[in-house]
């Protein structure tokens, strides 16, 4: 099948059913934090895992690793996931509401280039916090029609695999968006996630 100048051959193994994609032009990389081709966005969305999905027939939100669609406050300024609790990356580690957190801080990485073209996105948040119940809140400045697509799909990365020793994920995300007020230890926390 083409759609799209994607070709989409379904193999059936014993397992289940393989899907193989096609692209007429390379995707770069597919590293999530750093790439910005279509291409590489369209296979990672087969690769990485995200809060919310889009249904290709219906245009629909869906829950992927949430358990259900956000609950959204009357003001439309407050979105609450809930992480399913079977939600597990290919590792089989359980994916954390600190993940979502972690995924966040990575895009905003200010020695990425591709920072720039997040941290003009996430000037919609005012917050993003973890509850004590294990729910991730996102706080919007003003209400945006965008709102689920700008909350729920974005890659969802493991801290484990990308900062083993917890550094990164430490440094509080308002940082992140000033990040004059990085001291020396945590310069060096970005800087290593920027060079995997």
């Amino acid at each position: 099948v083409c759609l799209f100048g994607y070709v989409i051959a379904p193999v059936h193994a014993q397992e289940g059913v393989r899907v193989t994609l096609g692209e007429p032009h390379p995707p770069g990389n597919l590293n999530p934090v750093v790439n910005l081709s279509a291409s590489a966005s369209y296979m990672g969305e087969y690769l990485y895992w995200s809060l919310l999905g889009i249904d290709k027939v219906t245009g629909a939100y869906q829950p992927l690793i949430a358990e259900a669609l956000p609950q959204v406050s009357e003001d439309q300024l407050r979105f609450s996931y809930q992480i399913h609790p079977q939600a597990r990356f290919n590792s089989g580690k359980k994916i954390a509401p600190e993940d979502i957190l972690f995924s966040i801080k990575a895009k905003l990485n200010p020695f990425l280039r591709q920072a720039v073209h997040f941290k003009g996105i996430l000037q919609d948040f005012q917050s993003v916090n973890i509850e004590s119940s294990g729910t991730v809140v996102f706080q919007l400045q003003y209400p945006n029609p965008e709102a689920l697509y700008l909350t729920g799909t974005f890659p969802i990365l493991s801290r484990e695999v990308f900062d083993p020793e917890g550094l990164f994920g430490a440094i509080p995300l308002e940082k992140f968006r000033h990040p004059e007020q990085l001291g020396a230890d945590e310069m060096k926390a970005v800087r290593d996630v920027a060079r995997q």
